[in-house]
């Protein structure tokens, strides 16, 4: 039993050097300077230099890895650019809730899971059995984020049974999020310009967010950078505003522009808002979805 259980600690513990081994170096594979990438383009050479040398960042591939390594085995992972805070205080605030939601979901996985599995043994190649492994295939088989939109619509929104945000109650535990549903529309009642100044990184580039067509929704002038997965959705100087990816002073001048035209708010509110109801809906993305597979059969059929 020692044995066995020094083997499982030694290849628990190389299991964790693994994985932090992999992210130290996929972080350094990504693209583009990080010092750049903190402090924006309007950052001088001089600035990006000094924060290279407060980062680490000029000294050897092998140096850095040490420096990681160490600052890893102390649980010192430095403070988080975004909301300039330590990095490990911020997970450990959102810890508690994080472990409420993980051991409820693991708690109804379970009771669901093993009483599915057993009427599937019961009942053998029989129509319980089958609908059981129709269930399970159905629940592989789909996105989570596209199920958690589904309950949000039928639980939430339909048979009012469940909230739709928020926390604090077993309602809210079963579909948790930071704002209610039925509160969106008051929220956007504080703000006539809703910016979405994403930054020039690939990721940024290629996932296309939902919150631009909630804004559009909402009858509200969207400013947006440019990068591709926002421009396919603003039509600029129609349905929106966007400014050249990770340019501030483009930013602000198209924020100056905006706020002194009332007039232009509202026109580019309302175009938006038609375009997200044309074009959005589940009817029309429906039919685009048809229409690209129609093609797409067509070509290989």
């Amino acid at each position: 039993m020692t044995a066995y259980l020094i083997r499982r600690t030694l290849f628990a513990a190389f299991v964790l050097w693994g994985a932090v081994t992999i992210v130290f170096l996929v972080l350094r594979m990504v693209p583009g300077d990080p010092a750049l990438l903190i402090l924006g383009s309007d950052a001088t050479p001089d600035e990006i230099e000094q924060l290279r040398e407060q980062m680490g960042l000029n000294q050897p591939l092998l140096v850095q890895y040490g420096i990681y390594l160490a600052d890893v085995v102390r649980f010192d992972f430095g403070d988080s650019y975004r909301y300039h805070a330590d990095a490990m205080g911020l997970v450990l605030d959102r810890f508690p809730l994080t472990l409420q939601l993980a051991v409820v979901a693991m708690v109804i996985g379970l009771v669901l899971g093993i009483a599915l599995g057993v009427v599937g043994a019961l009942r053998v190649n029989r129509l319980a059995d089958r609908i059981v492994s129709v269930f399970a295939l159905l629940a592989q088989s789909m996105p989570s984020f596209w199920i958690g939109i589904m309950f949000i619509l039928v639980f939430a929104r339909q048979l009012h049974i469940f909230a739709s945000g928020g926390h604090g109650g077993f309602d809210r535990l079963i579909m948790p999020g930071r704002v209610p549903h039925e509160e969106v529309e008051r929220y956007y009642s504080l703000i006539d310009i809703a910016p979405f100044p994403r930054k020039p990184w690939p990721v940024c580039e290629m996932v296309s967010p939902m919150k631009p067509l909630e804004a559009l929704a909402m009858e509200k002038a969207v400013v947006a950078s440019d990068v591709r997965a926002l421009a396919e959705m603003i039509q600029d100087q129609r349905t929106g505003l966007l400014f050249r990816k990770g340019d501030v002073s483009s930013l602000a001048d198209v924020l100056a522009r905006l706020m002194a035209d009332p007039e232009l708010r509202r026109n580019l509110g309302r175009e938006g808002r038609a375009w997200v109801a044309a074009q959005r809906t589940w009817r029309a993305v429906g039919a685009n979805a048809a229409t690209i597979m129609d093609g797409v059969l067509r070509r290989h059929g």
